[in-house]
């Protein structure tokens, strides 16, 4: 079974030195739009996350950019040519702001990862990445925050209309 290296990075040239290194290799751009050269994730999400009332924690942008990490390298690396057809092995690493909590993170995360997709996951984190866009807090006028998907919308539309300061948030 081949091991296939990701390395996803905030450092397009990074992402793209990995991608260039040899055949079993793939970089990542994290907060990139990417191209036919190198594929790229989340591009609008510094610029999205600027209507926020207030900047993400750097522990939780660590987090997206991990999350991120592990949807492109599931997305853009092929089952097809796995022995047997579906499980993979991956060695992925991640360029994070604050790498240190999330060191002791990387078996349990690599586990879960295996159950959720059935692929054998080495994670490692690296420095270098970099932190959530800053600005300032703003007030939000908000009391609640109703999460929906699918007929749930429907059924509890009435309901909602009724809290005075609300935020509603539906997959389309």
């Amino acid at each position: 079974m081949v091991m296939t290296r990701v390395t996803a990075s905030s450092l397009a040239a990074r992402a793209a030195s990995a991608e260039a290194a040899n055949q079993s290799s793939r970089g990542i751009a994290l907060y990139h739009a990417g191209g036919a050269e190198l594929g790229g994730l989340g591009h609008t999400l510094p610029e999205a996350t600027r209507r926020l009332p207030r900047p993400p924690s750097v522990r939780a942008w660590d987090f997206l950019s991990i999350a991120l990490a592990v949807f492109g390298a599931d997305r853009f690396l092929s089952r097809h040519d796995t022995v047997d057809g579906w499980t993979r092995m991956i060695a992925l690493e991640v360029d994070l702001a604050e790498p240190k909590p999330w060191e002791a993170q990387t078996g349990r995360l690599a586990a879960a990862l295996r159950f959720l997709t059935g692929d054998i996951w080495h994670l490692q984190v690296h420095a270098g990445g970099v932190g959530p866009p800053r600005f300032d807090t703003r007030f939000c006028d908000r009391d609640c925050v109703c999460l929906f998907s699918g007929g749930l919308a429907v059924v509890s539309k009435n309901v909602v209309q009724q809290i005075r300061h609300r935020s509603l948030l539906e997959r389309v």
